[in-house]
């Protein structure tokens, strides 16, 4: 295989034009190809208005011999699927069906070990009557809402699949989602996205996936016991009632299970404090970020709505970054608990909304918070977003207000206003005082220089919508680096997201996966010895 990097053509020209330059450039005659593929795909937009499309591609050549610096290159080798006795007297049980624990049940599944997945919330269909008529009129299901339920929060939200981590199961998780319905091209794209209107029809195609290959899925089905015989798992009880016995237990139970943590806690199950993020959500027209980002909106025609990633570091000390942010979308409500409100963003895979909206966020650390309890961090979210619902009026209203406002400036007449996505609705009111001084003048100075690095923003009054807590866990379950288990409980595999290993949805799957694998190989030598 040959891979042909830095092949750059205009916005407006696709695939076709950019391999037919990749050949020129490299020498290689069409004849020659046997196979090709596209790698990777960006936009480049550094020197706009000239903004750029970017690929990479990898050949298979009838002769593959190398064509000057264009050298052959190993295509790499995908996870093992080879089907395994199992090694287990009860089925292994996964707690929480989001990427972490979706992406392991699935790898399960796949060698043959059928697992039992217990998830607190419902599945997609009803699951999402019960987020709208909370949207639509306040009325919060405490176990199955933007947060709870198949495919964890993710599926109520942009559906972004970047991510930092380097590891080469991310493109084992992406062909796993191509193979359940996703577009190819999330497997190049340097930016895929899929939206929350594809995630829904994804995770239920995975879930009859597992389901054809053996594994059992429980809705409504909240974890509230996790037992414990001489140091080892020996299975979990659910509502309270049924008890079920398995020596291996994978807890993917997302960054808000707070109960769930309280359980834990009181178990003995080690953990520590760990930094996170608070803020709030701030929103732009879309065509105001897309002028910034391309030098004309109407590029977006091309490339789809841009989005941007900002970071600034405080005079405080602290730093302050866009998070999450959602082209084309709108700020959600998504609240778990009754009388605590929280926000966050969503986008559909068109991004085709008015708006655009990013989390701005500062970081926060286990010393800012009192004591030493390790859940001392997850009962600071819980104060602010007591006090976020109480500025709202009730009835999970969010207070919202206008940038210029948050920042003290005298009224613009001439600057534009931002009409607020939120549901179920807003009210406008300030927003200091749910942060410390410090955490308000750490975000101030950062909005101050956001709007200075994004065009346009200087002209559009933002919106602020109050308040982003859960932007990751605010605890870590600890592990063994290695065996991915309990640094002090045999069979318990704390992964993704909740349990601190992990950020945003391809991270979490990843966790998932390697869990899944290291599992399998453990206990399959096991039993063979």
């Amino acid at each position: 295989m040959i891979r042909i990097r830095n092949v750059s053509v205009p916005y407006d020209q696709g695939e076709g034009q950019a391999f037919a330059k990749a050949l020129k450039t490299a020498g290689i005659s069409s004849h020659e190809v046997l196979e090709y593929r596209v790698e990777k795909l960006s936009v480049d937009a550094r020197k706009k208005p000239r903004v750029c499309q970017v690929y990479t591609f990898q050949l298979w050549l009838e002769n593959e011999k190398p064509y000057g610096k264009w050298r052959v290159e190993d295509a790499g080798n995908p996870l093992d699927y080879t089907r395994v006795a199992s090694p287990f007297a009860h089925p292994p049980i996964i707690v929480g069906a989001g990427p972490s624990g979706l992406l392991a049940a699935y790898y399960l599944a796949k060698r043959g070990l059928k697992p039992l997945v217990f998830e607190r919330g419902e599945k997609v269909a009803p699951r999402t009557q019960a987020v709208e008529q909370f949207w639509r009129e306040g009325i919060l299901d405490p176990e199955s809402n933007v947060q709870f339920g198949e495919g964890g929060a993710g599926t109520f939200s942009d559906g972004k699949l970047t991510t930092r981590i380097k590891d080469p199961l991310v493109g084992e998780v992406l062909q796993i989602l191509v193979d359940n319905g996703a577009p190819e091209d999330i497997i190049y794209k340097s930016k895929p996205h899929l939206g929350t209107d594809r995630l829904k029809s994804i995770v239920t195609r995975m879930r009859e996936a597992i389901e054809s290959l053996g594994g059992v899925f429980h809705f409504k089905s909240r974890m509230t016991n996790l037992h414990i015989e001489n140091g080892r798992v020996a299975g979990i009880t659910v509502n309270g009632e049924r008890f079920f016995e398995s020596s291996v237990v994978i807890l993917g139970i997302g960054n808000s299970a707070r109960d769930t943590f309280e359980r834990l806690y009181d178990l003995g199950v080690p953990m520590a404090a760990k930094p996170f993020g608070v803020g709030f959500r701030m929103e732009h027209p879309q065509t105001v970020i897309d002028s910034s980002q391309y030098g004309d909106h109407a590029v977006a025609t091309y490339l789809g709505a841009a989005d941007y990633r900002l970071t600034f570091q405080a005079s405080t000390g602290r730093s302050v970054y866009s998070f999450c942010m959602c082209p084309g979308g709108e700020v959600i409500g998504a609240a778990s608990e009754p009388g605590h409100l929280v926000v966050n963003g969503m986008s559909e895979h068109a991004r085709d909304r008015v708006n655009g909206n990013s989390a701005i966020i500062v970081g926060v650390t286990p010393e800012d918070f009192e004591g030493d309890h390790p859940l001392r961090g997850m009962r600071y979210q819980r104060e602010l977003e007591k006090k976020a619902y109480a500025l709202g009026g009730g009835g999970y209203l969010a207070p919202v207000q206008k940038v210029s406002e948050f920042l003290g400036k005298k009224k613009n007449h001439e600057l534009r206003e931002t009409s607020p996505s939120y549901r179920p609705g807003v009210r406008y009111t300030p927003l200091k005082g749910i942060f410390s001084e410090e955490l308000e003048i750490s975000l101030m100075e950062a909005l101050e220089d956001f709007h200075r690095k994004i065009k346009g923003f200087q002209e559009w009054d933002g919106i602020l919508t109050g308040v982003e807590t859960r932007s990751s866990s605010p605890v870590r379950l600890l592990r063994n680096p290695k065996t991915y288990e309990s640094v002090s409980i045999q069979g318990l595999y704390p992964v993704g997201e909740g349990a601190g290993y992990a950020g945003g949805i391809t991270s979490s799957a990843v966790d998932g996966l390697k869990v899944a694998r290291e599992i399998v190989i453990r206990f399959t030598i096991i039993a063979k010895i």
